[in-house]
């Protein structure tokens, strides 16, 4: 993509329309009119994309409002980012804030921060810590999710993987005290190892339901561990 290609570079405050660029850099203040396709977008400033970004390699560490669909091979997001369509990565990495407005798909997520996620999530590998906030359903291979009191609680419509792994801070199991929690409508996983999580149906082969948990119904296939201080309304094997 890049061979014969030139740089888009603004400094400052500016606008540039869309194309096909090697690199598009932006220092300052910059909008862009137009479909971009580059190797490498690299926002240090404030920036708008109005269409469609296709690129190699995407770095925020400003402020990024992205009003078309976005794909790149690997996305690294430091600070503030809007994206207002459908996200498509090979690997992703977020410190900070993202808000995603459709739908994300990639093979590698890694998230530690605040994400808000308006559809649907589909990853062969999810991390997340911190805050998390999905609408529609969370589809991985693995999901491992922190919880952490400072950025509140988290919530995600369906969780199915193959393997899922929730975990909080264990001060945080202290009485009286507002824990994080995951809250979810329904899980479906292979091997499942929760903590403080909330969720109306737990179906599982080998399943684990750790301190702070409270579920209404467990279903398991093969092994069944419930903490001392979780709460399981019915649980059933299947």
């Amino acid at each position: 993509m890049a061979e014969g290609l030139h740089d888009i570079v603004i400094n400052g405050s500016g606008e540039t329309n869309g194309g096909r660029f090697r690199k598009v850099v932006i220092r300052g203040d910059g909008s862009i009119h137009g479909k971009i396709e580059c190797a490498a977008f690299i926002n240090r400033g404030t920036s708008t994309a109005f269409h469609a970004v296709q690129a190699g390699k995407i770095k925020i560490t400003g402020q990024s409002l992205f009003r078309g669909d976005v794909s790149a091979e690997r996305m690294g997001v430091v600070g503030q980012t809007t994206f207002e369509r459908a996200v498509t990565v090979g690997r992703m990495n977020v410190i900070g804030e993202a808000d995603i407005r459709g739908h994300l798909k990639g093979e590698t997520v890694k998230i530690r921060g605040k994400v808000l996620i308006a559809g649907d999530v589909e990853a062969e590998s999810f991390t997340a810590i911190g805050g998390l906030s999905i609408a529609g359903m969370l589809n991985a291979g693995t999901v491992d999710i922190g919880l952490r009191r400072y950025v509140g609680t988290s919530e995600a419509k369906e969780v199915g993987c193959e393997n899922l792994r929730v975990r909080a801070k264990k001060w945080l199991f202290v009485p009286d005290v507002a824990k994080p929690a995951l809250t979810v409508e329904l899980i479906e996983a292979d091997v499942i190892d929760i903590e403080a999580t909330r969720a109306k149906v737990v179906r599982g082969n080998r399943v684990r339901i750790g301190a702070g948990c409270d579920i209404d119904l467990v279903e398991y296939k093969q092994e069944l561990e419930i903490h001392p201080r979780a709460a399981v309304k019915e649980k059933r094997k299947i």
